[in-house]
């Protein structure tokens, strides 16, 4: 049996067991995949412990990603280029480090909205999960980003560790209300400030509006956006599903199909 984990804290909510368990099913596969909550001070003893008790692979998520990789002895390009990693795997007796947030982010993006070059991106935060998907999304040549965050300082900085030939700026809750996006991108955990940012921004020419968040915590984000007439919206299942197909792969060898997973009517979240 191949034995997976996801670490974080929180992890209880994570719908991560059941996916995993599901591309397992794909190929008649035995695994086992558990959530651990791990605090602060035991995380870096956690993961070492795993890969000597036999651990084949492991998740990383929040707070703990940029942790992850400093314990690898091998990382890859996605990890060098956002300094965070949520895949980790033991090969030839050493830990290796990869993130898979970013491709699956791409992936899901491109299935809603494919041709992201000389478009206008607004995203909406500046924390570790916009770092995990920024140089993909730079990546696909748009014409410029928008970092708007509550602290102005956290969206410069994200924009100082980033090398693009693509504009990008950063700026707080108060963006000038020229701005123009053709695609909006929701990284915020907290949606309470959205409406008055929206309000502030002119949204005729708004395609697309997507949420990293997925189920009920993308609700009212979706519906609002909707509400001031964008008519394209999506939550981030398929970011989800995307990131997590890509580490299975990773981990076994095997490409899972994630269609099969957003048919099943046991993964509307």
């Amino acid at each position: 049996m191949i034995q997976l984990a996801l670490f974080g804290d929180p992890v209880l909510h994570s719908q991560s067991p059941q996916i995993h368990l599901a591309f397992a099913n794909q190929f008649n596969m035995d695994i086992s995949y558990q959530k651990q909550q791990i605090s602060d001070q035991h995380f870096e003893k956690a993961v070492a412990q795993f890969f000597q008790q036999g651990g084949k692979g492991l998740n990383i998520t929040v707070p703990y990603k940029p942790r992850a990789y400093r314990l690898a002895a091998i990382c890859s390009a996605a990890v060098a280029q956002c300094g965070a990693a949520n895949t980790l795997w033991m090969e030839n007796g050493q830990i290796y480090a990869d993130n898979t947030d970013g491709a699956g982010f791409i992936l899901d993006l491109k299935s809603h909205y494919p041709n992201l070059i000389d478009k206008d991106v607004l995203i909406l935060g500046a924390g570790g999960a916009v770092r995990g998907i920024l140089q993909p999304l730079l990546n696909e040549n748009p014409k410029s980003i928008y970092l708007v965050n509550r602290t102005l300082e956290n969206a410069q900085m994200l924009i100082k560790d980033i090398q693009s030939n693509t504009s990008i700026q950063a700026f707080n809750f108060d963006i000038p209300s020229t701005h123009s996006p053709q695609i909006i991108i929701n990284a915020l955990s907290d949606d309470s400030h959205i409406q008055k940012i929206l309000e502030k921004l002119n949204l005729e020419y708004c395609e697309f509006f997507y949420d990293l968040k997925y189920g009920i915590n993308a609700i009212h984000s979706l519906s609002l956006a909707q509400k001031m007439g964008i008519k394209q919206t999506s939550d981030g299942l398929g970011m989800l599903l995307g990131q997590a197909a890509l580490s299975f792969e990773i981990w076994t060898g095997l490409k899972p199909d994630i269609e099969l997973i957003h048919k099943n009517e046991l993964f509307k979240f």
